[in-house]
Parts: C-alpha cells; structure tokens; sequence
C-alpha cells in the first residue's frame, strides 16, 4: 500500500472531499434558513411596532371617554342630588 490510506476501496481524501461538500452544501442552506429568519424577524418587529402604536391611541381614546363619562355623571348627579 502507499501512503494514502484506503478504506472500502476510497481514499480518505475521498471521504474528506465528500465531507467537505456536505459541509458546504448544509451552510448555503443554514445562511438560506437565517435569511428567512431575520425577514421573519423584521416582519414580526414590524407588527409589533404597529400594534403597540394601536393599543396607545386606543388608551388614548378611552381616557378621553373615561373624562366625559365622569364629567356628565357628575353633572347628573348634580342635578339628581343637590
């Protein structure tokens, strides 16, 4: 035998190539995946962003509702009681 070592009839610069483009193959797809992820992620950010925006105008409007309601029980109540 040489110097390169054989396994199955394959060198292991064989078995080390093969590796190698699995390897490769499997970070396109990971950087493939992280991409979907990260637009994922900007897209949720987004959403959330727009939701909170909503829930502070809704606090906002019932506040102003909450004012009116007391301000026109208090005026009932002063006309029914005093």
């Amino acid at each position: 035998m040489n110097a390169q070592t054989y396994f199955c009839g394959y060198s292991i610069s064989h078995f080390l190539f093969v590796i190698c483009q699995e390897l490769e193959e499997n970070l396109k797809k990971s950087a493939e995946e992280f991409k979907e992820f990260e637009r994922q992620d900007l897209k949720y950010r987004e959403d959330l962003k727009h939701i909170k925006q909503k829930l502070k105008k809704l606090d906002e409007k019932m506040e102003k509702v909450n004012i009116t309601l007391l301000a026109n029980f208090s005026a009932l109540f002063v006309i029914c009681f005093l």
